[in-house]
């Protein structure tokens, strides 16, 4: 089932903001890209992307309300023009947070 078709049906009647759980398992996505997920979704806590297709994250809106975030089939994290890039050690804190990464060399 197509991403934006089962974030329809997951609303059931309600507005994405009255909803606080989100469960997209095995849906499609179309260019591995997250699809009908918008900022209304404010007050979103949780939400499964299980085997969905994601290669990229850049349309996640802003959900402060995400209480935990798990990433462990995450295999690359695009940091360019990044503000976290200025920190000290910033590489290595990544490493630590997402210890499935590994350094493979420039394109």
């Amino acid at each position: 089932m197509e991403m934006g078709r089962r974030i329809h049906l997951e609303l059931w009647n309600r507005t994405p903001s009255d909803v606080k759980e989100l469960v997209l398992d095995n849906s499609r996505s179309n260019e591995g890209k997250l699809e009908g997920l918008t900022d209304e979704s404010e007050e979103l806590e949780f939400l499964s992307t299980i085997n969905v297709g994601l290669t990229s994250i850049a349309n996640l809106p802003k959900l402060n309300k995400l209480k935990k975030k798990k990433l462990e089939n995450l295999k690359s994290l695009d940091l360019f023009n990044c503000e976290v890039t200025n920190l000290n050690d910033y590489r290595e804190n990544v490493f630590k947070l997402l210890p499935q990464f590994t350094l493979s060399p420039r394109l």
